[in-house]
Protein backbone atom coordinates (compact mmCIF):
# COMPACT_ATOMS: atom_id res chain seq x y z
CA UNK A 1 0.00 0.00 0.00
CA UNK A 2 2.82 2.38 0.87
CA UNK A 3 4.41 1.58 -2.48
CA UNK A 4 1.32 2.79 -4.42
CA UNK A 5 1.11 5.96 -2.31
CA UNK A 6 4.72 6.73 -3.16
CA UNK A 7 4.03 6.26 -6.90
CA UNK A 8 1.00 8.60 -6.77
CA UNK A 9 2.99 11.26 -4.88
CA UNK A 10 5.79 11.10 -7.46
CA UNK A 11 3.25 11.46 -10.31
CA UNK A 12 1.67 14.48 -8.61
CA UNK A 13 5.05 16.22 -8.16
CA UNK A 14 6.03 15.50 -11.78
CA UNK A 15 2.73 16.96 -13.02
CA UNK A 16 3.22 20.13 -11.00
CA UNK A 17 6.75 20.59 -12.41
CA UNK A 18 5.49 20.16 -16.00
CA UNK A 19 2.65 22.63 -15.38
CA UNK A 20 5.08 25.21 -13.91
CA UNK A 21 7.49 25.09 -16.86
CA UNK A 22 4.70 25.15 -19.46
CA UNK A 23 2.74 28.05 -17.97
CA UNK A 24 4.85 29.91 -15.44
CA UNK A 25 8.02 30.54 -17.48
CA UNK A 26 8.10 32.59 -20.70
CA UNK A 27 8.90 30.56 -23.78
CA UNK A 28 11.47 33.13 -24.92
CA UNK A 29 13.53 35.62 -22.98
CA UNK A 30 15.26 38.19 -25.18
CA UNK A 31 16.99 41.40 -24.11
CA UNK A 32 16.13 44.53 -26.04
CA UNK A 33 19.15 46.40 -27.46
CA UNK A 34 18.69 50.03 -28.44
CA UNK A 35 21.57 52.07 -29.83
CA UNK A 36 21.46 55.13 -32.08
CA UNK A 37 24.21 57.16 -33.69
CA UNK A 38 23.63 60.72 -34.96
CA UNK A 39 26.01 62.91 -36.94
CA UNK A 40 26.74 65.76 -36.50
CA UNK A 41 26.18 65.88 -32.71
CA UNK A 42 26.58 69.67 -32.81
CA UNK A 43 25.72 72.08 -35.63
CA UNK A 44 26.77 75.75 -35.54
CA UNK A 45 25.02 77.91 -38.13
CA UNK A 46 25.27 81.57 -39.13
CA UNK A 47 22.42 82.56 -41.43
CA UNK A 48 20.85 85.75 -42.76
CA UNK A 49 17.12 86.50 -42.42
CA UNK A 50 15.18 85.52 -45.55
CA UNK A 51 17.80 82.97 -46.63
CA UNK A 52 17.14 79.23 -46.94
CA UNK A 53 19.77 76.64 -46.08
CA UNK A 54 19.70 72.85 -45.70
CA UNK A 55 21.86 70.54 -43.62
CA UNK A 56 22.16 66.76 -43.72
CA UNK A 57 22.07 64.55 -40.64
CA UNK A 58 23.07 60.89 -40.68
CA UNK A 59 21.08 58.63 -38.36
CA UNK A 60 22.24 55.04 -37.85
CA UNK A 61 20.56 52.25 -35.88
CA UNK A 62 23.22 50.09 -34.24
CA UNK A 63 20.70 48.13 -32.18
CA UNK A 64 17.40 46.38 -32.87
CA UNK A 65 14.65 47.59 -35.15
CA UNK A 66 13.10 50.63 -33.47
CA UNK A 67 10.43 53.26 -33.82
CA UNK A 68 12.04 56.72 -34.06
CA UNK A 69 10.39 60.07 -33.34
CA UNK A 70 12.21 63.34 -34.03
CA UNK A 71 11.27 66.43 -32.02
CA UNK A 72 12.54 70.01 -31.90
CA UNK A 73 13.16 71.28 -28.36
CA UNK A 74 14.58 74.40 -26.78
CA UNK A 75 17.99 74.35 -25.09
CA UNK A 76 18.36 76.71 -22.13
CA UNK A 77 21.51 78.33 -20.71
CA UNK A 78 22.05 75.42 -18.32
CA UNK A 79 22.00 72.95 -21.24
CA UNK A 80 18.65 71.64 -20.06
CA UNK A 81 16.26 70.33 -22.68
CA UNK A 82 12.85 71.93 -22.66
CA UNK A 83 13.77 75.49 -21.77
CA UNK A 84 10.71 77.70 -21.47
CA UNK A 85 7.36 76.05 -20.79
CA UNK A 86 5.84 78.35 -23.43
CA UNK A 87 8.14 77.13 -26.21
CA UNK A 88 6.49 76.19 -29.49
CA UNK A 89 8.29 74.77 -32.51
CA UNK A 90 9.84 77.35 -34.82
CA UNK A 91 7.96 77.35 -38.12
CA UNK A 92 11.15 78.13 -40.04
CA UNK A 93 12.95 74.98 -38.83
CA UNK A 94 11.72 71.81 -40.57
CA UNK A 95 12.61 68.35 -41.77
CA UNK A 96 12.01 68.22 -45.53
CA UNK A 97 12.28 64.46 -46.14
CA UNK A 98 9.24 63.15 -48.00
CA UNK A 99 8.68 60.37 -45.47
CA UNK A 100 9.82 62.14 -42.30
CA UNK A 101 8.61 65.12 -40.25
CA UNK A 102 8.82 66.36 -36.68
CA UNK A 103 6.70 64.34 -34.22
CA UNK A 104 5.95 61.72 -36.90
CA UNK A 105 7.21 58.22 -35.87
CA UNK A 106 9.01 56.05 -38.42
CA UNK A 107 10.64 52.62 -38.30
CA UNK A 108 14.40 52.24 -38.60
CA UNK A 109 15.56 48.65 -39.09
CA UNK A 110 18.56 47.18 -37.31
CA UNK A 111 21.77 48.29 -39.05
CA UNK A 112 19.87 50.74 -41.26
CA UNK A 113 21.16 54.25 -41.96
CA UNK A 114 18.91 57.18 -42.80
CA UNK A 115 19.66 60.72 -43.94
CA UNK A 116 17.54 63.53 -42.54
CA UNK A 117 17.44 66.90 -44.28
CA UNK A 118 17.06 69.88 -41.94
CA UNK A 119 15.91 73.13 -43.55
CA UNK A 120 16.35 76.58 -42.00
CA UNK A 121 14.43 79.50 -43.47
CA UNK A 122 14.32 82.40 -40.98
CA UNK A 123 11.83 85.09 -42.07
CA UNK A 124 13.09 88.53 -43.04
CA UNK A 125 11.48 90.16 -39.97
CA UNK A 126 12.96 87.73 -37.42
CA UNK A 127 14.86 89.05 -34.39
CA UNK A 128 18.58 88.93 -35.08
CA UNK A 129 19.95 86.87 -32.21
CA UNK A 130 20.95 83.35 -31.23
CA UNK A 131 18.46 80.49 -31.27
CA UNK A 132 19.46 77.44 -29.21
CA UNK A 133 17.64 74.26 -30.17
CA UNK A 134 18.14 70.52 -29.99
CA UNK A 135 17.00 67.77 -32.34
CA UNK A 136 15.74 65.10 -29.98
CA UNK A 137 15.55 61.52 -31.25
CA UNK A 138 13.37 59.22 -29.14
CA UNK A 139 13.33 55.46 -29.73
CA UNK A 140 11.17 52.54 -28.66
CA UNK A 141 11.56 48.88 -29.70
CA UNK A 142 9.54 47.52 -32.59
CA UNK A 143 7.78 45.35 -31.64
CA UNK A 144 7.66 46.32 -27.97
CA UNK A 145 9.20 43.90 -25.48
CA UNK A 146 6.83 41.04 -24.61
CA UNK A 147 8.82 40.09 -21.52
CA UNK A 148 7.81 43.11 -19.47
CA UNK A 149 4.99 45.59 -19.19
CA UNK A 150 7.52 48.45 -19.23
CA UNK A 151 8.94 49.64 -22.55
CA UNK A 152 12.57 50.35 -23.29
CA UNK A 153 13.42 53.79 -24.66
CA UNK A 154 16.39 55.93 -25.57
CA UNK A 155 16.75 59.67 -26.10
CA UNK A 156 19.57 61.13 -28.17
CA UNK A 157 20.06 64.82 -28.96
CA UNK A 158 21.97 66.87 -31.51
CA UNK A 159 22.57 70.48 -30.45
CA UNK A 160 21.69 73.21 -32.93
CA UNK A 161 23.16 76.71 -32.39
CA UNK A 162 21.69 79.16 -34.90
CA UNK A 163 23.14 82.65 -35.28
CA UNK A 164 20.72 84.87 -37.24
CA UNK A 165 22.42 88.05 -38.43
CA UNK A 166 21.97 90.20 -41.54
CA UNK A 167 25.54 91.58 -41.53
CA UNK A 168 27.51 88.40 -40.96
CA UNK A 169 29.27 90.27 -38.16
CA UNK A 170 27.38 89.42 -34.97
CA UNK A 171 27.68 91.78 -32.03
CA UNK A 172 29.54 89.77 -29.44
CA UNK A 173 30.83 90.96 -26.10
CA UNK A 174 32.00 89.42 -22.84
CA UNK A 175 32.95 90.40 -19.32
CA UNK A 176 35.26 88.72 -16.84
CA UNK A 177 33.14 88.66 -13.70
CA UNK A 178 35.74 87.25 -11.36
CA UNK A 179 39.33 86.14 -11.01
CA UNK A 180 39.17 84.20 -7.79
CA UNK A 181 42.47 83.35 -6.16
CA UNK A 182 44.04 84.15 -2.78
CA UNK A 183 46.02 87.39 -2.79
CA UNK A 184 48.71 85.59 -0.79
CA UNK A 185 49.39 81.91 -1.39
CA UNK A 186 51.66 79.54 0.47
CA UNK A 187 54.95 78.88 -1.30
CA UNK A 188 54.57 75.12 -0.90
CA UNK A 189 50.89 74.97 -1.84
CA UNK A 190 49.33 74.86 -5.32
CA UNK A 191 48.30 77.95 -7.24
CA UNK A 192 44.53 77.65 -7.73
CA UNK A 193 42.70 80.09 -10.01
CA UNK A 194 39.03 80.43 -10.99
CA UNK A 195 38.09 82.74 -13.89
CA UNK A 196 34.37 83.33 -14.58
CA UNK A 197 33.23 84.93 -17.83
CA UNK A 198 29.77 86.16 -18.83
CA UNK A 199 28.57 86.48 -22.41
CA UNK A 200 27.03 89.97 -22.46
CA UNK A 201 26.32 89.97 -26.20
CA UNK A 202 23.50 88.55 -28.30
CA UNK A 203 25.46 85.70 -29.87
CA UNK A 204 27.47 82.72 -28.66
CA UNK A 205 31.26 82.54 -28.92
CA UNK A 206 34.20 80.32 -28.10
CA UNK A 207 36.99 81.86 -25.97
CA UNK A 208 40.33 81.46 -27.75
CA UNK A 209 43.35 82.42 -25.71
CA UNK A 210 45.49 81.66 -22.69
CA UNK A 211 45.80 82.03 -18.93
CA UNK A 212 49.41 82.73 -17.99
CA UNK A 213 51.49 83.62 -14.96
CA UNK A 214 55.07 84.76 -14.43
CA UNK A 215 57.25 85.36 -11.39
CA UNK A 216 60.77 85.15 -9.99
CA UNK A 217 61.20 81.37 -10.14
CA UNK A 218 58.30 80.05 -12.24
CA UNK A 219 56.15 80.92 -15.23
CA UNK A 220 53.70 79.22 -17.55
CA UNK A 221 50.99 79.69 -20.16
CA UNK A 222 47.95 77.43 -20.58
CA UNK A 223 45.45 77.32 -23.43
CA UNK A 224 41.81 77.98 -22.60
CA UNK A 225 39.46 75.20 -23.68
CA UNK A 226 37.25 76.70 -26.44
CA UNK A 227 33.93 75.67 -24.89
CA UNK A 228 30.86 77.48 -26.21
CA UNK A 229 29.48 80.30 -24.06
CA UNK A 230 25.91 81.14 -25.04
CA UNK A 231 24.32 84.58 -24.90
CA UNK A 232 23.61 85.55 -21.28
CA UNK A 233 25.50 82.52 -19.95
CA UNK A 234 28.20 82.62 -17.26
CA UNK A 235 30.91 79.97 -17.43
CA UNK A 236 34.15 79.03 -15.74
CA UNK A 237 37.08 79.15 -18.14
CA UNK A 238 38.83 75.78 -18.15
CA UNK A 239 42.29 74.60 -19.10
CA UNK A 240 43.63 71.07 -19.25
CA UNK A 241 45.71 71.72 -16.12
CA UNK A 242 42.64 73.00 -14.28
CA UNK A 243 40.78 69.68 -14.15
CA UNK A 244 42.61 67.46 -11.68
CA UNK A 245 40.99 64.17 -12.72
CA UNK A 246 37.74 62.93 -14.20
CA UNK A 247 37.05 60.91 -11.05
CA UNK A 248 37.78 63.56 -8.41
CA UNK A 249 36.59 66.63 -10.25
CA UNK A 250 33.28 67.68 -11.68
CA UNK A 251 32.65 70.90 -13.60
CA UNK A 252 31.38 72.52 -10.41
CA UNK A 253 34.60 71.56 -8.61
CA UNK A 254 36.98 72.38 -11.48
CA UNK A 255 39.48 75.19 -11.50
CA UNK A 256 40.78 77.34 -14.32
CA UNK A 257 44.30 76.59 -13.11
CA UNK A 258 45.67 74.12 -10.58
CA UNK A 259 49.47 74.33 -10.52
CA UNK A 260 51.46 72.49 -7.85
CA UNK A 261 55.03 73.58 -7.12
CA UNK A 262 57.12 76.02 -5.15
CA UNK A 263 56.47 79.76 -5.50
CA UNK A 264 58.14 82.75 -3.88
CA UNK A 265 57.67 86.47 -4.40
CA UNK A 266 55.35 88.44 -6.70
CA UNK A 267 53.56 86.75 -9.59
CA UNK A 268 51.58 88.32 -12.42
CA UNK A 269 48.45 86.43 -13.50
CA UNK A 270 47.06 87.35 -16.95
CA UNK A 271 43.90 86.23 -18.73
CA UNK A 272 43.67 87.05 -22.42
CA UNK A 273 41.29 85.65 -25.04
CA UNK A 274 39.43 86.61 -28.21
CA UNK A 275 35.71 86.09 -28.76
CA UNK A 276 35.81 83.39 -31.37
CA UNK A 277 37.83 84.00 -34.52
CA UNK A 278 37.19 87.77 -34.42
CA UNK A 279 39.53 90.57 -33.41
CA UNK A 280 37.64 91.55 -30.26
CA UNK A 281 39.60 90.52 -27.20
CA UNK A 282 39.26 90.55 -23.43
CA UNK A 283 42.23 91.07 -21.11
CA UNK A 284 42.53 91.20 -17.33
CA UNK A 285 45.37 90.70 -14.86
CA UNK A 286 46.00 90.30 -11.14
CA UNK A 287 49.01 90.20 -8.82
CA UNK A 288 49.58 87.24 -6.50
CA UNK A 289 52.17 87.04 -3.72
CA UNK A 290 53.74 83.76 -2.63
CA UNK A 291 55.20 83.43 0.87
CA UNK A 292 55.90 80.34 3.01
CA UNK A 293 53.46 81.49 5.66
CA UNK A 294 52.54 78.02 6.86
CA UNK A 295 56.18 77.14 7.49
CA UNK A 296 56.72 80.57 9.06
CA UNK A 297 53.79 80.12 11.43
CA UNK A 298 55.05 76.64 12.32
CA UNK A 299 58.56 78.01 12.98
CA UNK A 300 57.19 80.84 15.15
CA UNK A 301 55.03 78.36 17.08
CA UNK A 302 58.03 76.08 17.68
CA UNK A 303 60.15 79.07 18.73
CA UNK A 304 57.47 80.27 21.19
CA UNK A 305 57.15 76.77 22.62
CA UNK A 306 60.94 76.64 23.01
CA UNK A 307 60.97 80.03 24.76
CA UNK A 308 58.15 78.95 27.07
CA UNK A 309 59.87 75.69 27.97
CA UNK A 310 63.21 77.46 28.46
CA UNK A 311 61.59 80.10 30.66
CA UNK A 312 59.85 77.41 32.71
CA UNK A 313 63.14 75.56 33.07
CA UNK A 314 64.92 78.72 34.29
CA UNK A 315 62.13 79.53 36.74
CA UNK A 316 62.24 75.97 38.09
CA UNK A 317 66.01 76.18 38.48
CA UNK A 318 65.65 79.52 40.27
CA UNK A 319 63.06 78.08 42.67
CA UNK A 320 65.22 75.01 43.32
CA UNK A 321 68.22 77.22 43.99
CA UNK A 322 66.21 79.38 46.37
CA UNK A 323 64.96 76.34 48.28
CA UNK A 324 68.49 74.98 48.52
CA UNK A 325 69.74 78.24 50.04
CA UNK A 326 66.93 78.23 52.59
CA UNK A 327 67.80 74.67 53.54
CA UNK A 328 71.40 75.68 54.18
CA UNK A 329 70.29 78.45 56.56
CA UNK A 330 68.41 76.04 58.84
CA UNK A 331 70.43 75.42 62.07
CA UNK A 332 70.36 71.84 63.30
CA UNK A 333 68.71 71.31 66.71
Amino acid sequence: MNFFKTIRLAQLIAGMIILFFSCGVPKEIRAQSLSLSISPPLLEVMIKPGVTATYTYKLQNLGETSVITVKLAELDLNNNIGGSSTFSKDKWINLVNKDTAFNKPFILASGEEKQLILQLNPPSDINEQDYYRILLFSTTPNPASNTSQSSFSQNLGSILLINVTSTGLPKISAEVLEIKTPQIIDSFGPMDVWVKVKNTGQFFFRPIGNISFSGPIAKGSYQINPNIIMSGQTKLLLTDIGIESEVKSTIAQSKSLHIPGFFLGKYRLEVKFTLGEGNKSVEISKNIYAFPWKATIAAIAIFLIFLTLNKSKKEKAKIDNHLEKNDNKIIPA
